[in-house]
Order: structure tokens, then C-alpha cells, then sequence
């Protein structure tokens, strides 16, 4: 089985990495849709030696030769399974779908790789829309290991069943679930930092005590604040912007105190700070 991976960040990498362990998959297309191949050589070339070095306790490194790094999207033609994990943009996703519609045959299957966006209007841009589904994983990929797996409607759970199966050979936990704005775990878990934002305003509680009283009801490793600094207080803002105009949602219009995190580039881990300093 060959397949193709649209898009080279760390989603498109690490998706490639785990999909690689799988011995139905004899081949991996890995496709950069940047302009700068070369740079994006070495990036990879260096990304696979770190990879090599941290997972090799509990992957089959010898496995990655599998995935062909390439600039050319018409590999995809010999492919009937194909992944997009490109920037979380309406309009780039769009368009990359559009592109992708030159290539395809009757029976490819796209999974859009979306945490928040609306896949209903992508599908509408697939050519077939019909094998137009989600498969939403989460980062880091290599270590967490729930995936879901969307289809937009009942007909096509069927086909999803051997998705599932090939995820649980290689050691993934899978939900298959009906399209929903924000899935399972993303809609749950936006509800619950923005509902923490607004505690943190009416000044009920400091931020630690918010965070440390979550994790000590739920025994959760980490706080809404904790997450939402790990995951980017940018990334999680505009996910709310998301759900917000796809349900209208009051639970999901996004606290004045993220967006003024956001707005004085606060955004967490990467920018060593957020809800906490000193990251």
C-alpha cells in the first residue's frame, strides 16, 4: 500500500513517523508543498536523525526509509489514501484541495487532518466528496495516542473500519465519530480553558489555584491554563474563533483575557510565556 502525506511541518512528519510502523504500508510520500525543497531536505534529513535517536526504544526507526520526501503533488495518482495536514486555514486547505481534485481518481479518500475547522465546507471543494473524511491526531503524534476518525455522513462508516483497524496495529487507540464542530476531545477540552479564563476574571481564584484545583478533582497532569499554554494560547484563540462562528456558541466566544494573551504575545511554551512566565 502506498500513500501520500500533504504537508511537511511536524504534523506531516510525525503523522508520516507512526504511519510508517504499519506493515500494510510499504510506501510514504511525503509531500512539501513550499517552494523551498532544498531547505526542506535538510530540515527533514536532520528531523529523521533526532526521530531516530528518541523513538528508538519503542519504534521501528529501520521502518522510516519508508517515507519519500518529494515537492511533486502528482505522486498522489497512484494513491487511493491520502492525508492533508497543511496550516489550519480555510482558504490554504481549500485551495490545496483544488489542486489535489487534478490528480485523483474515483476511488481516493482524503482525510483532512483538522482540529476546528468547518469539514463540511471543505468537502464541498473535494471532488469526490463522497470519500472526503476527517482524521484528527494529536501532538505530539508519536507519543499520544487517541486519534480521531470523522465521516461526514452514515454511509460512510463502513469504510472507515479498516482506518481503524490499520490505527490499531500500530498501537493507536481510535474513535470513529460523526462530524461535530470540534470533534470529542477539542470541543470539551476549548470549553474548559475558556470557562477558566472567565473564573480567572471574575476574580475568583489566582491561576495556579485554578489549575492545581482541576487537577485535583480530575487527577489530570495539567490545568486548563497549563494546557493552553502547551498547545499555544494563539493555536487554542483561534480555534475558539472556530467553533464560535460554526455553533454560535457562547461557551466557545473566546474570553477578552485570551485574546489579550494573545494580542501582548503571550502564547505559552513557545514563547517562554503565557498564563505563566518564566516557561
Amino acid at each position: 500500500m502506498e500513500i501520500s502525506i500533504i504537508g511537511v511541518g511536524v504534523m506531516g512528519k510525525d503523522i508520516a513517523i507512526l504511519l510508517s510502523q504499519s506493515k500494510r504500508i510499504q510506501k510514504i510520500n511525503l509531500i512539501s508543498t513550499h517552494s523551498n525543497f532544498k531547505k526542506k531536505q535538510v530540515d527533514f534529513k536532520n528531523y529523521l536523525k533526532e526521530k531516530n535517536i528518541s523513538l528508538k526504544k519503542r519504534y521501528e526507526t529501520s521502518e522510516f526509509k519508508k517515507i519519500k520526501l518529494t515537492n511533486n503533488i502528482k505522486n498522489i495518482k497512484n494513491n487511493n489514501f491520502l492525508i492533508e495536514t497543511i496550516i489550519e486555514d480555510n482558504e490554504k486547505k481549500r485551495n490545496l484541495i483544488e489542486e489535489l481534485n487534478k490528480y485523483i481518481g474515483h476511488e481516493t479518500l482524503l482525510f483532512s487532518n483538522s482540529s476546528s475547522l468547518n469539514l463540511r465546507d471543505l468537502q464541498t471543494h473535494f471532488k469526490f466528496q463522497e470519500n472526503f473524511y476527517g482524521m484528527h491526531f494529536f501532538n505530539p503524534v508519536t507519543h499520544t495516542k487517541l486519534v480521531e476518525l470523522i465521516y461526514m455522513d452514515e454511509k460512510q462508516k463502513e469504510t472507515l473500519k479498516f482506518y481503524k483497524d490499520l490505527l490499531l496495529n500500530i498501537k493507536r487507540q481510535v474513535v470513529i465519530i460523526k462530524f461535530f464542530p470540534g470533534y470529542i476531545v477539542n470541543r470539551i477540552l476549548l470549553a474548559q480553558i475558556n470557562e477558566a479564563c472567565y473564573i480567572l476574571e471574575n476574580n475568583v481564584s489566582t491561576i495556579k489555584e485554578i489549575d492545581d484545583a482541576y487537577k485535583a478533582a480530575t487527577s489530570n497532569f495539567k490545568g486548563p491554563f497549563q494546557i493552553s499554554d502547551l498547545i499555544g494560547n494563539d493555536v487554542v484563540l483561534s480555534m475558539l474563533n472556530n467553533l464560535y462562528s460554526q455553533t454560535r456558541d457562547s461557551k466557545f466566544k473566546p474570553n477578552q483575557i485570551l485574546q489579550k494573551m494573545v494580542k501582548n504575545d503571550r502564547l505559552g511554551n513557545k514563547t517562554k510565556t503565557g498564563f505563566y512566565k518564566n516557561l
